[in-house]
């Protein structure tokens, strides 16, 4: 069990260093030096996007983390029944299909409110 806990602290690791670089990579906050508020509005939703993005792409590694704990425990467990492993495994299933409904519906709003932002605060 120690080596899934240090196994899981390696993947928050590496996952914290990738988004930093994405972060930088992509300029997060480039148009602010001449406060030009439609490019200031642009760079906060690509802020809140990218934040979403890392945090929901953290939260599902750490959900199938403890996924493959909970099968690897069933199928060691010599007491358990069929019927426990095919209701853990939709269940399993239903998060998955939840959590994606759930982005595709985060996603959507940011990119509505994007356009109506856009929309609003006129171009220099």
């Amino acid at each position: 069990m120690e080596e899934a806990f240090k196994k899981g602290k390696e993947i928050m690791e590496e996952t914290f260093k990738k988004g930093k670089e994405i972060m930088e990579e992509k300029g997060i906050f480039g148009g602010i030096g001449g406060l030009d508020p439609s490019m200031m509005t642009d760079d906060v939703l690509k802020l809140i996007r990218f934040s979403f993005d890392v945090a929901f792409d953290n939260v599902v590694k750490v959900q199938d983390f403890n996924v493959k704990i909970l099968k690897d425990m069933l199928e060691k467990s010599k007491d358990v029944q069929a019927d426990t492993v095919k209701v853990v495994s939709e269940f399993v299933e239903s998060a998955k299909k939840g959590r994606e409904e759930y982005k595709k519906m985060i996603t959507e709003g940011l990119d509505k409110v994007g356009e109506m932002i856009t929309k609003t605060i006129p171009k220099k």
